[in-house]
């Protein structure tokens, strides 16, 4: 039986525009071997050629080797160039990214051709709904594990407020003010407003001064009488 990762192509369009051709090879589950192609750049029409080993553990998982070959054919790669002329292949499978490093190889090497030629005539007979299968199927793993981590932040946030709740006692209901009863006034004393007071004090001693004036009137009067 063939692993999914056997045979597998996919275009690579690097960041500075250099387009690469990808293959996914295995040899009998203990050999899992990545090439990549590209006639842009230093050479001209003669290709350069990258190849590398993945991690053979991947091949005993068989689940995880899906993976791999879906992310390969969803186009979920990327690459980086390294300063000894080598390529790191990241193959973001929704897990973790796989890393593959990959060396220059001369493309007079036996069987650099044959590969390059194989991957080119695999990807123009490839069935499109088989693409679009395999892509279909890495975004719906996509959706499941994003719904998943959606769900354990939403169970993350109740238990925080469950445990603000229990911290302030509240637990989820308002705070009830208690009610202030009106202090009654001292016995005998005025009910009168502060300005009412100061009011009825000005009305008494205006009351006093016309009382006053009275008096005085009646004993003008009298004294007036007796000297006629």
């Amino acid at each position: 039986m063939l692993s999914p990762l056997d045979n597998v192509q996919q275009l690579l369009y690097a960041p500075d525009g250099t387009r690469y051709l990808v293959l996914s090879r295995t040899r009998a589950y203990d050999v899992w071997e990545m090439t990549m192609w590209t006639s842009e750049g230093l050479g001209g029409a003669i290709p350069r050629v990258w190849s590398g080993q993945g991690d053979v553990g991947a091949l005993r998982d068989e689940g995880r080797t899906r993976d791999i070959a879906d992310a390969i054919l969803a186009g979920m790669l990327s690459v980086q160039v390294m300063g000894s002329g080598g390529l790191r292949l990241l193959i973001h499978v929704l897990s973790a990214p796989f890393t593959v490093f990959l060396g220059p190889v001369d493309p007079g090497q036996p069987g650099c051709v044959t590969n390059l030629l194989s991957a080119a005539f695999s990807m123009k007979e490839a069935k499109p709904a088989t693409a679009d299968e395999n892509s279909t199927r890495a975004h719906q793993a996509q959706i499941d594990a994003l719904q998943a981590e959606i769900t354990s932040l939403q169970s993350r946030n109740a238990n925080l407020k469950a445990q603000i709740q229990r911290q302030t006692g509240s637990s989820g209901r308002k705070d009830v003010q208690p009610t202030v009863k009106p202090v009654a006034p001292p016995r005998n004393a005025s009910v009168l407003q502060p300005t009412q007071r100061r009011r009825k004090v000005v009305e008494d001693e205006f009351m006093g001064s016309s009382d006053e004036d009275e008096d005085d009137d009646d004993d003008d009067s009298e004294e007036y009488s007796e000297g006629d």
